[in-house]
């Protein structure tokens, strides 16, 4: 399919030819939440931990004598049911990430990046490129184009365009390598340059 290509004055300057098989493919909301749980389960960090009985610093002595104090028995300052002993049914760390298919992950994108185009918030520019590490400048262009919120995608990593990005609310950048599901549906516009759309097709076109 054709796209305009816009430079950062959002001014047409081209056409692309846009890959059916990742921009105009058929839209599969299932696969979004298939993806997405898969990629949030990934991140957990999994490090809860708490002590049980064996773990905990106390003498494993017996407290006092078993009869004629008029206490009950007690075998050990480690009982759960002290204050200070360990946890009982202690929580240990524990792994949230399991793997889905790559080409369930494939689709879910060719499906995200569908659906932008679909509803028209997929914008293709010409190139954005920065001389220096300059906030003010990179928000000049974005705004130059419409965008107060979305993701920029760049065909590789360009720190100049990262770190300029790194303190504007709601706006990400990810080089193609980093593109996923979870930014493309988080955001509400996107913005590829020219050398990404070669690059998103040549990997996720397959």
């Amino acid at each position: 399919m054709k796209h305009e290509v816009l430079n950062t004055g959002s001014q047409k300057v081209d056409h692309v030819d846009l890959s059916d098989k990742v921009f105009g493919a058929e839209v599969k909301p299932h696969l979004f939440w298939e993806v997405v749980r898969n990629q949030l389960a990934n991140r957990r960090a999994g490090t809860k931990k708490t002590k049980g009985r064996s773990e905990v610093d106390f003498t494993g002595s017996k407290m006092y004598r078993q009869k004629g104090t008029g206490r009950a028995r007690a075998g050990s300052a480690r009982s759960g049911v002290r204050v200070g002993g360990g946890h009982i049914h202690n929580i240990e760390p524990k792994d949230w990430s399991y793997k889905i298919p790559k080409k369930v992950r494939r689709q879910a994108v060719q499906s995200a990046l569908s659906m932008k185009v679909a509803e028209n918030k997929l914008t293709v520019v010409n190139e954005i490129a920065l001389d220096e590490i300059k906030t003010k400048k990179l928000v000049q262009i974005l705004a130059g184009l419409g965008m107060t919120n979305g993701l920029v995608i760049i065909a590789g990593r360009d720190e100049k365009i990262e770190k300029s990005a790194r303190n504007i609310p709601f706006v990400k950048v990810l080089p193609v390598e980093g593109l996923n599901v979870y930014d493309l549906l988080r955001y509400d516009r996107v913005i590829v340059t020219r050398d990404a759309v070669a690059k998103i097709e040549g990997r996720f076109a397959q």
